[in-house]
């Protein structure tokens, strides 16, 4: 059951004609790459690419003194005493102090518990962040193999959107481990112990598996029938857990189909469109890509002001923990992200935190959890609240009297306030007096655009 093309032209070919088999075997899959290579380039046209690595949020840690001096990781994990598994692409640590051995500055940051999958390959592809799979390291890549397979920060991507369906495991973050001599790339990963699935469990999961690539636009690279999706072991990439069953092998997996993307994107736009004021979402006498277009420009405007709000008061996003409330189109999130902050947390209403949640994947960032307005209560309970939010920002939404009540149960440093165009500093400072119990640092007001005004006030605990 399952024997591959390969194994039934053995099996019928003498062993002399082998040498030629191969040749014609490794032709052909150079042929099927170029194919995959030319269906990627037609839909990174389509779709405009993934993003750049310098637009993202990424963390360099550096290791301990005595590790990877030189000699590579395997020899000093070998020689440490660390246990690992290593695969052709990957080197994978899961116990705890081990990771902290080799990386003490990574603690502290992400979900407990998590391992660490370092990237072996060090040839690094047009997004900034390293191929998949290298040429220097298995014989099988080659320069349109690599481009083929596409770049590790893809493959965080798409482990994340298929966690969202709990078929893959989430990666909590993309990072750079440094040494005094060389610097890895790594991904922060959710842990799966458990046991390979095999058998008949296996083809159950492979068909929900397709089904889920299917509605997310992402295909499989190879023909259908891989050796990694055929019973009975499926190459022991299928592994399941008290939290689910996963397919741990991001490998073969790439964006082919930017449809669903555009309908998410509209959705998004559909649902921020109820809160915009007239004098922006009435804009009868332009198209969607205008509308889209100005508003990135007024956004874009009013984050550099905050920025520049917040330095004057000596506030940072950077290593900060965010708690954003009324999330709206997911800007914030993105924009504190990208100016380094440890981890964002949002709150808005169940349909929106699912596209934000999928559309913040697609994107390529990681260190975000959005929770529907319904599971504030969960808030207090989320892996990081050991720690205080460093910054509580918080958009106006309606006629809101108040503050909800959760709100004062929650331990920050900093409240941020953005208001509705029509809303007075003085009311909103009254509001956060005999709400929060707090004094205004500044009531300053920034303004995003002529069309949109927004009064926004910071306050200190």
């Amino acid at each position: 059951m399952g024997k591959s093309i390969r194994n039934t032209f053995k099996e019928h070919i003498p062993e002399s004609y082998w040498p030629i088999f191969k040749f014609i075997d490794s032709y052909l899959i150079d042929l099927l790459y170029i194919n995959y290579l030319f269906r990627r380039l037609l839909h990174n046209h389509r779709c405009g690419g993934f993003p750049q690595r310098d637009t993202l949020d990424i963390f360099t840690f550096n290791t301990a003194p005595d590790i990877f001096p030189g000699t590579g990781p395997v020899q000093i994990l070998q020689k440490l005493g660390i246990n690992f598994s290593e695969g052709r692409h990957s080197i994978y640590l899961s116990d705890p102090k081990a990771i902290e051995r080799i990386c003490p500055s990574i603690t502290g940051i992400y979900p407990q518990p998590f391992g660490l999958k370092i990237i072996k390959s060090q040839q690094i592809s047009s997004d900034g962040t390293p191929y998949y799979t290298s040429s220097r390291l298995a014989a099988a890549s080659n320069a349109i193999t690599m481009r083929a397979v596409g770049s590790v920060l893809e493959k965080v991507a798409i482990s994340n959107l298929l966690n969202m369906y709990n078929v893959a495991p989430r990666v909590f973050d993309l990072v750079r481990i440094k040494s005094r001599q060389d610097a890895y790339w790594a991904l922060v990963v959710q842990p799966v112990e458990g046991k390979m699935v095999t058998g008949e469990r296996g083809v159950i999961f492979v068909k929900k598996l397709t089904e889920v690539l299917r509605k997310a636009g992402i295909k499989t690279l190879g023909i259908s029938n891989h050796k990694d999706f055929r019973p009975p072991d499926f190459r022991n990439n299928i592994i399941s857990d008290k939290n689910g069953t996963y397919y741990v092998d991001i490998q073969n997996f790439v964006f082919f189909d930017c449809q669903h993307r555009r309908h998410l994107l509209q959705k998004i736009e559909h649902l921020e469109e109820k809160h915009r004021t007239p004098a922006v979402s009435n804009s009868d006498d332009v198209t969607a890509a205008e509308k889209r277009k100005n508003r990135r420009k007024q956004s874009d405007r009013y984050w550099k002001e905050l920025d520049i709000f917040l330095a004057e008061n000596r506030v940072s996003f950077e290593k900060a923990y965010v708690l954003n409330i009324g999330c709206r189109s997911g800007d914030l999130i993105t924009h504190a992200l990208r100016r380094m902050s440890s981890w964002c947390v949002g709150i808005c209403d169940e349909q929106k935190a699912l596209f934000l949640t999928e559309w913040l994947y697609y994107q390529g960032h990681t260190r975000f959890d959005l929770m529907p307005i319904s599971n504030t209560e969960n808030l207090r309970k989320h892996t990081l609240t050991g720690r205080a939010f460093d910054m509580v920002f918080y958009r106006g939404q309606g006629n809101e009297s108040g503050f909800p009540p959760w709100l004062q149960k929650i331990n920050f440093k900093y409240f941020v306030y953005r208001g509705r165009t029509d809303e007075k500093i003085v009311s909103i400072s009254d509001r956060i007096k005999s709400t929060l119990g707090f004094q205004a640092l500044d009531l300053r007001k920034l303004y995003s655009s002529r069309f949109d005004s927004s009064p926004t006030i910071l306050c200190s605990r």
